[in-house]
Order: C-alpha cells, then sequence, then structure tokens
C-alpha cells in the first residue's frame, strides 16, 4: 500500500489466487487461479477504492477497515460495547487484547505493545450468520518504511487471460463462473 491511492493485495490460499490492484484511476480484480481479471474506473483514494471493490463485487472486504486512512473511525462506527481484555501473545509478540460488539458482527483485535502499536490479529464474527462464521486475519513481518516499485500497482494482462465484463464473485469470493467474458 502506497497512500494516498495505490493498493496491491495478493490472496492466495486454498480458495482462491487472486489480486486486488488499485492505481488511483482503475480497479482490478485478477483471478490467476482461472487466468480472468475484471476491472472499473475508480477516482480517488484508497478510501474509496474499498467501498468500490464491495459495490462491484457484492463481497465485504473483511480486513480492509484497517486501510482506511483513518481505521479509528471505520472501526469505532456503529460500537454498542468494547472491552479491553488484557495483554497476550500472537505468534510470539505481545499484544493488548480488544473486543468489540456491533448489531451486526463482534470483533476482536490484538495491538502490538509497545512503540510500534501495529495491530497483529483481527477477528470477526459475523452474527447474521447461522454458527456465526469467523473470518480472521493475521499480520506479521510489518516494514513501516518499505521501498515499493511503482510497477506493483501497474496491471498487465497475463498471455492467454479472458477480460471478464463484471467483478462478480461468488461467496466465497472467486470469479463466479456466471461473468461473461470479453476473451481480451
Amino acid at each position: 500500500m502506497q497512500r494516498p491511492n495505490k493498493l496491491h493485495i495478493h490472496r492466495r490460499g486454498l480458495i482462491a489466487d487472486a489480486d486486488v490492484i488499485f492505481d488511483g484511476e482503475t480497479l482490478t480484480l485478477n483471478g490467476r487461479d482461472l487466468n480472468v481479471y475484471a476491472q472499473t474506473p475508480v477516482s480517488g483514494t484508497i478510501d474509496d477504492a474499498i467501498p468500490a471493490y464491495e459495490l462491484e463485487t457484492g463481497i465485504p472486504a473483511p480486513g480492509g477497515d484497517l486501510l482506511f486512512a483513518d481505521p479509528y473511525r471505520v472501526l469505532s462506527e456503529g460500537v454498542d460495547s468494547s472491552s479491553y481484555i488484557g495483554t497476550t501473545y500472537v505468534d510470539g509478540v505481545e499484544c493488548h487484547h480488544l473486543a468489540f460488539r456491533a448489531d451486526n458482527v463482534d470483533w476482536q483485535i490484538w495491538i502490538r505493545t509497545g512503540e510500534q502499536p501495529l495491530p497483529m490479529k483481527y477477528v470477526i464474527t459475523s452474527k447474521w450468520h447461522t454458527a456465526a462464521p469467523q473470518y480472521e486475519l493475521r499480520l506479521r513481518d510489518w516494514n513501516t518504511s518499505p521501498q515499493i516499485s511503482a510497477a506493483k500497482f501497474d496491471f498487465s494482462r497475463p498471455d492467454g487471460a479472458v477480460r471478464l465484463d463484471d467483478m462478480v464473485l461468488d461467496e466465497l469470493g472467486e470469479f463466479s463462473t456466471a461473468a461473461g467474458g470479453q476473451g481480451q
């Protein structure tokens, strides 16, 4: 991430291998595993790109709250109650553990103690789905002064990639097979 308007997220796991790239003018979703991509114009900052991603895909961006310029403002919206649980360790790092309740979700965050209070873990519990599913995000290897090449935020269409008309994702965050392609 390079504030105010550059973002590149690579999501890799059992379910998906995809990139979200924002260059200040275009939001690109690149499904590496399916060799497909979709783009939509979005001018502005990262704060504009995150809600545009959610609107275009119909999928929430769990953890996106932490990417806003003022995450406190975004995270505290709708909070009914909060608790300080105490200190604990996340991946060997001492952290403050905080818990929050809102109408639709409960969430917890673990913030590293010391001079650089950075988030180390973030858990969102959905209260409006059966069985209260959780989304967990772990952050590590923080580099608060990175040297990032400008090319990291440029999208180059992979060989043979099919451009989709829409950013249609399924409930797991994968490109939907229902999305129409242009073949370019």
